[in-house]
């Protein structure tokens, strides 16, 4: 087999194959762009902008009667969109505005009265009262019989005597021990005198079981 005449005769058809597309393309290029209307009707719709204002610019500056609709009259007019606003009541007189102010609905008597100052004579000890005392001492309606008592030990009699004319007292009775409390307590109903002849003391005391006594003090 002649491996150089196959050479050449493949190198002549790729010539001719060469010259040939040569020729197609001169020829392409002498003939120009293909002249389809609707090509160029869609080429020219894409290359223009769309034009923003449709009407044509008009000369001179526009007028207003022209530029825009004539303002139309006023729709709401008063009285028409809207109820009337409510006309104002008359002043009322200041003298007639409220009742006249009746009388004091409390009278003097409706709520009782400051608590009295307690009547009839005070009924106390002497004050202080010392560990080892064996005398007490106090004040008191006179001619009252009264009895001196140890509260700490439920009532315990410790001694009893009657008031003087002057209206002070002075019994007798063991010596006192420290801390103890004394009291001092009367029967008025016995001596035939009334509640209120008695006034009590700073140291009123009211002991269950055991009584009450008018005034009470801590031996100290």
């Amino acid at each position: 087999m002649d491996f150089t005449q196959t050479s050449r005769r493949i190198v002549r058809r790729n010539r001719l194959l060469f010259i040939t597309l040569i020729v197609l393309l001169l020829l392409v290029a002498a003939c120009g762009p293909i002249d389809d209307p609707e090509v160029d009707q869609t080429v020219t719709a894409i290359d223009q902008p769309t034009a923003l204002v449709t009407a044509p610019p008009q000369n001179g500056p526009v007028e207003e009667s022209e530029a825009y609709p004539p303002p139309q009259n006023n729709l709401h007019e008063q009285g028409e969109a809207y109820p009337p606003p409510p006309v104002p009541e008359a002043v009322i007189d200041p003298d007639g505005a409220y009742p006249p102010p009746q009388e004091n609905l409390n009278p003097p008597d409706a709520y009782p009265g400051p608590t009295e100052v307690p009547s009839g004579t005070l009924l106390s000890f002497d004050r202080p009262i010392t560990p080892g005392s064996t005398v007490v001492t106090g004040e008191g309606p006179s001619g009252l019989l009264i009895y001196i008592m140890n509260v700490s030990l439920m009532g315990k009699l410790e001694g009893s005597g009657v008031i003087g004319d002057d209206g002070n007292f002075s019994i007798s009775m063991s010596p006192l021990e420290e801390n103890v409390r004394l009291g001092i307590t009367t029967d008025n109903a016995m001596q035939g005198l009334p509640e209120t002849n008695v006034r009590p003391g700073e140291g009123e005391f009211n002991v269950p079981q055991v009584g009450y006594f008018y005034d009470t003090f801590v031996v100290r």
